[in-house]
């Protein structure tokens, strides 16, 4: 319940009750004078400053009230020349997430990706009117039904002042803050993404992604990368790594973060803050990227794909970069913002470049070929040579899967992917009984195939058997028990093959040729069971038969 008051008024609002209080003022519940009822803050002397601070108060202000979305809470009016300054927003009705978690435990299944959505996209409508909040954390984000809404937005902006930061005032909360941050840059709207990140780990968990300890010490995990996020649901956490990336350069763009939660969940309800004063509807047309589209009761109205391009172009063009990740100046004398070609071009993650359907049914049409062609030939070094493959592709999968649990449990670092290489050898052992397993029962399937077909009928060409339990065989390896690996594994070897333009045509023209050069070694000499000798079991099998 609101900490009742005596009704007092500040300028034209009527306090009614405290309902929070924090480094930058008390904040009340007040009543306007049309009767309304909004968020007030006070301010505190040390956020506002001397007369300096308070005009650029006013000026932060003109650019906050721009900002018009149901995911934040609206700066709706301000005074930073009054005895007591004081910022004036949309009140909202709910728990702080850091309380809801608290009494509720955290958020699961769609209601997190509806919450991981919603703040992105409070991040774009932030970010569109070239504002930064600074200080995403569990605290300023107040949950409204089952939906998102960020609150103080552009106020540790304001507070900003350079006798404050010199004399040691650390803006924000150490386990939500970028590393960049730690280090002394200056934010970029990156900075916000890094606090999403943070955010929304502790709406999942229920504790932040970089543990508890002292703020040195919680510090120095951030600066490192080294943070937990076991209990992150897999749907999520590949988003949580990349937006929590010490690089800056390397993390998405809020706008991307809202594409790839839609793109994740399409069957989801585009989410609703809940009751608004001025509530902005969707528009069924995207306005220009860096724009904003004026509605008629002064709010800026767009659909989320729209903002979500739009936030992308401006960020990828006004971000700053940090002074540890500077992009060296351009020889023609351009400006970093006059359209020069970044030194860094960060990767995209995902999509994951995936080779051309057509490609892809040709490699493993041709290789399936070239199996039964070589268990037609060569049984015994064919099933030697699936083996090992088989091997090769299950370790191939184990790596990638060790290396993305490195990183959601400890972070990313610049010798994951060394490690995780010289660590090949080890995992091949660790799969060789997986291995014996899924190989061993399709011999075993594709051998009893063999012997019923030898039973029940009158064999005139032992090949065309072999031929066949190779078929039978290879369905096994592929689609078989303990087989999910040895696909994942397929499928990373046919993005590594199949590169675009010649690369794929000479790995299709190479499998072809020697499954015709097989072909023709059966054709001539007939099947070989080297390095063993004729198998004693044809001819029982024939007497048997006979």
């Amino acid at each position: 319940m609101p900490e009742q008051e005596p009704a007092t008024k500040v300028g034209a609002y009527e306090l009614l009750a405290k309902i929070g209080e924090g480094g930058m003022g008390v904040v009340h519940l007040a009543q306007a004078p049309d009767g309304r009822r909004v968020a007030i803050k006070l301010l505190r002397p040390h956020v506002v400053g001397d007369d300096q601070g308070r005009a650029r108060m006013a000026r932060e202000v003109t650019s906050l009230r721009r900002v018009r979305s149901q995911r934040v809470a609206e700066v709706y009016d301000a005074d930073p020349w009054g005895d007591t300054p004081y910022v004036i927003t949309r009140y909202v009705p709910g728990l702080s997430l850091h309380d809801h978690v608290q009494q509720r435990g955290p958020i699961e299944g769609e209601d997190l990706v509806v919450f991981a959505r919603g703040l992105a996209e409070a991040l774009v409508a932030v970010h569109m009117a070239d504002v930064l909040h600074r200080d995403v954390k569990p605290s300023n984000v107040l949950i409204e039904g089952r939906n998102p809404v960020l609150i103080d937005f552009g106020l540790a902006q304001l507070s900003d002042d350079s006798k404050l930061t010199h004399s040691g005032w650390l803006l924000g909360t150490p386990g939500y803050l970028a590393p960049e941050i730690l280090y002394g840059d200056d934010p970029t709207p990156k900075a916000d993404v890094h606090s999403w990140a943070a955010t929304v780990v502790f709406a999942a968990t229920a504790r932040g992604p970089y543990g508890k300890g002292p703020a040195v010490a919680v510090m120095d995990r951030v600066r490192r990368g080294e943070h937990d996020l076991s209990g992150v649901p897999e749907a999520l956490s590949w988003m949580v790594i990349r937006a929590l990336h010490p690089d800056p350069r390397d993390r998405p763009a809020a706008g991307e973060l809202v594409e790839w939660l839609t793109s994740a969940a399409p069957s989801l309800p585009q989410a609703y803050a809940g009751p608004s004063e001025r509530r902005p509807e969707l528009a069924r047309t995207s306005p220009p990227p860096g724009t904003l589209r004026g509605s008629p009761d002064g709010s800026d109205r767009s659909d989320t794909a729209g903002a979500a391009r739009a936030a992308r172009s401006s960020t990828q063009t006004a971000d700053r970069q940090p002074a540890r990740f500077a992009t060296p100046a351009s020889t023609d004398g351009s400006s970093p913002g006059s359209g020069a070609t970044p030194a860094h071009t960060p990767t995209p993650w995902p999509p994951i470049n995936q080779p051309p359907y057509i490609a892809t049914a040709a490699l493993w049409t041709l290789t399936f070929a070239l199996a039964v062609v070589g268990a037609a030939t060569v049984p015994v070094a064919t099933a030697v040579i699936v083996f090992v493959i088989a091997l090769l592709l299950r370790t191939l999968a184990f790596r990638e899967r060790r290396l993305y649990q490195w990183r959601r449990e400890r972070g990313v670092r610049s010798n994951d992917t060394l490690v995780a290489t010289i660590c090949v050898p080890w995992f091949a052992v660790l799969n060789v009984p997986a291995a014996l397993a899924n190989v061993g029962i399709a011999l075993l399937d594709g051998g009893l195939f063999i012997v019923v077909a030898v039973l029940l009928t009158d064999p005139t060409s032992p090949g065309l058997l072999l031929a066949l339990g190779g078929v039978v065989a290879g369905l096994f390896v592929w689609w078989g028990p303990a087989s999910e690996d040895v696909r994942t594994g397929g499928r990373q070897v046919a993005r590594t093959l199949l590169q675009p333009g010649v690369a794929t045509l000479m790995v299709l023209t190479l499998l072809a040729l020697s499954t015709l050069g097989l072909f023709a070694v059966r054709q001539t000499v007939g099947p070989t069971y080297g390095p063993l000798p004729e198998p004693p079991w044809e001819r029982a099998l024939r007497e048997l038969v006979e």
